[in-house]
C-alpha cells in the first residue's frame, strides 16, 4: 500500500480474495471488496449477510477483521456489492425490494 501510494498518492487499492461476513481484507486495501457469502451457500438477501451491513454501520473505516478504526490510514472503507438476482449474471430480480431499500439506505447512511 505504501509503495503504491508513493508512486501514485491518488491510487485506490483493493484485493478481494475473501467473501462473506464479517468483512475481511488485507492491510493493503483502501476499501473492502464487499462480496457477500458465496451464492452457492446463501442467497444474497439471506440474513447471514446482515453482519456486512452492521459492520459498515460501526465504521465506515474498518480494520482487516471488520472492527472500526478512527483513522482511514489504518483501515479500509466498508463497501457492499450485493447481487439483486439469483445469480451474479442472470435471473429475475429476487432480492426483496423492501430489504434492498433498507440495506442500501443503511450503507449510504454509514458513510
Amino acid at each position: 500500500r505504501k509503495l503504491v501510494h508513493e508512486g501514485n498518492p491518488e491510487a485506490i487499492i483493493a484485493f478481494n480474495g475473501m467473501a462473506g461476513t464479517n468483512f475481511k481484507c488485507s492491510a493493503q486495501c483502501d476499501y473492502f471488496g464487499g462480496h457477500p457469502i458465496p451464492r452457492a451457500s446463501k442467497a444474497f438477501w439471506d440474513m447471514a449477510n446482515l453482519p456486512m451491513i452492521e459492520n459498515a454501520e460501526e465504521g465506515p473505516w474498518l480494520d482487516g477483521k471488520g472492527l472500526p478504526v478512527d483513522d482511514p490510514g489504518w483501515g479500509a472503507l466498508a463497501h457492499v456489492f450485493m447481487g439483486m438476482q439469483n445469480r451474479w449474471n442472470f435471473g429475475n430480480l429476487a432480492f426483496p425490494p423492501d430489504q434492498a431499500i433498507e440495506w442500501t439506505s443503511r450503507i449510504v447512511s454509514a458513510g
